[in-house]
């Protein structure tokens, strides 16, 4: 097993994991211990993702969100089927390329999700699969953010905060 990403239900009784080496989401009941697979090669439908690299679950909707390996596409995961859908890529005209992308945060606003990456945080619509560069290069102030290790949105001030890696 190689975990890339946990999660934890709505409901408090279940985590999900990323494994990395097969290619699956696993739940994990935390009461006992059982673990089912959600999502792989044999269980659901649609196109198969390469790798994970994070997951976060999209409130109200019973589905994960799923950043594969490489850090340049975006599934949404079903967890009662476990089907597939291609969120967005690196498909020029869905916005700005997604670059060495390696950590997502559920946003409230629009059914939106964040993503981060090794200089830049990107906006991505889940419904639409439109892209949008928040921070990175010359957008925004401040010092260039490198190497993002975390991310988390203040819903009362409305603010993403992003923390960086000084390596």
């Amino acid at each position: 097993l190689a975990p890339h990403g946990l999660v934890l239900s709505a409901d408090g009784d279940h985590v999900f994991v990323g494994d990395d080496t097969t290619n699956a989401i696993i739940r994990i009941t935390l009461s006992s211990g059982v673990r089912n697979i959600v999502s792989d090669a044999s269980n659901g439908s649609g196109p198969q993702f390469d790798g994970i690299r994070d997951l976060v679950l999209e409130p109200g909707l019973d589905r994960l969100l799923l950043l594969d390996r490489d850090g340049l596409a975006l599934y949404a995961v079903v967890i009662g089927n476990g089907s597939r859908t291609l969120v967005t890529s690196d498909d020029p005209e869905s916005g700005p390329p997604l670059a060495q992308a390696t950590i997502l945060e559920y946003g409230t606003v629009d059914g939106a999700v964040f993503v981060a990456g090794a200089s830049a945080v990107w906006w991505i619509d889940t419904g639409t699969g439109l892209r949008s560069l928040l921070s990175g290069g010359t957008l925004g102030s401040g010092p260039l953010q490198q190497n993002v290790a975390g991310m988390t949105l203040d819903t009362s001030r409305g603010d993403l905060i992003v923390v960086s890696r000084g390596d």
